[in-house]
């Protein structure tokens, strides 16, 4: 009765196939893997309603688009119009015959690529979608276009608009024309893809940065430009006491001497990443002011160059993240830029992870091995961890005469190798049994040199798990669907398309 109940009830139905898509995201990608949801909608009005929201509400890249449109029902295609969040145009193959009709009420993401290339959407086609419900654009890729008159009419068109991704659009704008447009939105995501276009260094200045700093409720920033002291020392002196204060998310690529800069200016965010560019003779601190990040929760740091000289000390301040549960280090390009550890002894590790008592996800790609006093160390730090990736190894031989469970939520562990390279008299099983031991929620379990190790296959065969892939998800999720489906709708029939039947 119960189960009658939830499953007649919208909001509810909508919610459980509202957690399907969640979890199935990247399998949707793929039409056959929407079956699914496809033939819950022919169970009832209900259902038909719940599933065909979910279908047709995915973002750009995995949802029906505008050419699936020629293939449903004159009479029905309304009904879908309707539900449509998001279109991508990228070809002129959009000339307004079919959808022109159409009133597409709940249309909040356009993405637009190729406009001026050969094939490539026009202006014309664009400005019919740019209605008053758009809260998001994504444009990349443009060879001409994106001038003041287009500017103007992006803000008097799309009064809602909360986020905009510019990336390696050909422009023929000022530093003015685009922090005016700024000054007059109330954006809340900006995404500036400018790297190795002609006019990268004219928009992307102390100028740009200073007046983003006054934009209320921005929330996400992401600049893919080299910005350097010179730019980050000028934002700084010009920077207001509420400057940058709603930023939670921020993505730069900074030169080395700007960074220590560029954390104080950015210390309201949650979430930062950087890449880090150095020349080969740069060995000055970077990371002193990480003191100021009282909120930081996430932090990235990829480093850009064929040498880039860091000091054990230098990383100490690490430790002062008391609230930072995801910390990834590592080269932009591995095998290509080269990270090298200036008088660093494996003690520094322990004083590193002394104090990250909230870390749940660990990247730490930097060439040296932890031994089992660092692991012990972490291990009483950040007894929450629940990933950890490494480029080298873990002493996990040294785990056999440690009493107890050092990583209790640990579940996914990457290492180059199961043991450091002065290890010696390795025992597969006693080895995967000490891993059962430290780490009982351990699921996914790689070592980079040998993807077949034995001590791998020996945990594997002890522990009964193997390593899990997405499929895994899609066939849980399926079942469990087709479950409730047989108890609810009796037999369904097969579905093609975004909702017709066969």
């Amino acid at each position: 009765m119960a189960a009658a109940q939830v499953l007649s009830t919208p909001e509810l139905v909508s919610s459980i196939f509202q957690c399907l898509e969640e979890q199935e995201k990247q399998l949707l990608v793929s039409r056959e893997n929407r079956r699914t949801l496809l033939n819950a909608a022919l169970v009832n009005k209900t259902w038909f309603e719940a599933a065909t929201n979910v279908l047709w509400t995915y973002e750009q890249f995995s949802g029906p688009g505008l050419e699936d449109f020629e293939a449903i029902e004159p009479a029905r295609r309304q009904i879908y119009a309707s539900k449509l969040q998001s279109v991508q145009l990228q070809d002129d193959s959009d000339d307004g015959e079919i959808t022109r009709s159409l009133l597409f009420s709940r249309l909040k993401n356009v993405s637009v690529s190729q406009l001026g290339y050969g094939g490539g959407p026009t202006m014309a086609i664009l400005k019919r979608w740019l209605v008053p419900s758009i809260e998001s654009v994504n444009f990349w890729n443009w060879s001409t276009g994106f001038d003041k008159s287009f500017l103007k009419t992006l803000g008097s068109q799309c009064p809602h608009l909360r986020s905009i991704a510019l990336e390696r659009v050909n422009s023929g704008i000022s530093s003015q024309d685009l922090n005016n447009f700024f000054r007059n939105s109330s954006l809340e995501s900006i995404r500036l893809y400018m790297e190795g276009m002609p006019n990268e260094k004219v928009l992307v200045n102390d100028e740009l940065l200073s007046t983003l700093s006054e934009l209320k409720g921005l929330k996400s920033l992401n600049v893919i430009s080299r910005v350097g002291l010179e730019v980050v020392e000028s934002v700084l002196s010009r920077l207001s006491p509420t400057g940058f204060q709603d930023l939670r998310k921020v993505h730069l690529m900074l030169e080395r001497p700007a960074v220590e800069t560029a954390f104080k200016i950015f210390k309201n965010a949650s979430k930062v990443s950087f890449n880090i560019a150095s020349w080969d003779d740069e060995k000055m601190s970077m990371f002193t002011t990480l003191k100021h990040m009282k909120n930081l929760k996430e932090l990235s740091i990829a480093f850009e160059a064929t040498r880039t000289y860091l000091h054990g000390k230098d990383l100490f301040w690490l430790s002062a993240l008391k609230q930072l549960k995801k910390l990834n280090i590592s080269p932009r390009q591995p095998g290509h830029d080269k990270i090298i550890l200036d008088s660093f002894a494996d003690v520094d590790l322990q004083v590193i992870f002394s104090g990250l008592p909230q870390l749940q996800h660990l990247g730490f790609l930097l060439d040296v091995d932890f031994p089992i006093e660092a692991l012990k160390r972490l291990s009483r730090s950040s007894p929450q961890l629940e990933e950890a990736n490494f480029s080298k190894s873990w002493d996990l031989k040294g785990l056999e005469d440690v009493p107890g469970c050092l990583f209790p939520e640990l579940q996914i562990l990457s290492l180059y190798k199961p043991y450091i390279s002065t290890t010696t008299n390795i025992k597969p099983g006693k080895l995967a049994r000490s891993l059962c031991q430290h780490m009982p929620k351990l699921r996914d379990l790689n070592f980079e040199k040998d993807r077949e190790d034995r001590v791998l296959c020996a945990w594997e065969k002890l522990s009964g798990r193997k390593s899990l892939i997405a499929a895994t998800k899609k066939r849980e999720s399926q079942i469990l669907l087709r479950e409730l489906m047989l108890q609810h709708g009796g037999n369904i029939k097969m579905m093609s398309g975004f909702g017709q039947p066969m």
